[in-house]
């Protein structure tokens, strides 16, 4: 997907450079909201992968080329869901275990997010999406995982 200089929600400038350097992995099976996600990513400086499903975002996690650096998906995927994602990305003893990871969903309740955050990720964040917070969000989290951002 190339990159975009308007935020396509709003017209909006894009966001500076924020997450300039880092490798952001998204999962959305939405074709929409994957296009719109990885568009605020890349002109937040974000170089982009992105996934409609679990098996292929696993693929894309294991499969060699950059780093992942950010883990941004949905819970409500067919076949597969985020939380088996989160799981499974968990479970590694390799510094893919640790790629940090923000939940993306429809799924509000206070219950929801105490759940995401059990499960693994490293935060939850309503849709529909907030440009704005979520591209802090991701920032916040790199943040806390500095050693994972190749600038």
């Amino acid at each position: 997907m190339s990159s975009s200089t308007r935020d396509v929600r709003d017209g909006r400038e894009p966001h500076d450079r924020t997450l300039e350097g880092a490798c952001v992995l998204i999962v959305e099976d939405d074709v929409d909201a994957l296009e719109f996600l990885a568009t605020l990513f890349e002109s937040s400086g974000a170089m982009v992968k992105t996934a409609e499903s679990v098996a292929a975002a696993w693929e894309l996690l294991t499969g060699g080329g950059p780093a992942v650096d950010l883990l941004v998906s949905d819970i409500g995927l067919p076949v597969e869901d985020g939380y088996s994602l989160i799981q499974r990305l968990r479970e590694q003893t390799t510094p893919l275990g640790d790629v940090p990871a923000i939940a993306l969903t429809a799924y509000v309740r206070g219950e929801d997010r105490a759940r995401a955050l059990r499960s693994g990720f490293d935060a939850h964040t309503p849709k529909p999406v907030d440009s704005e917070h979520l591209i802090a969000l991701a920032a916040r989290v790199l943040a806390q995982n500095p050693s994972r951002l190749r600038i």
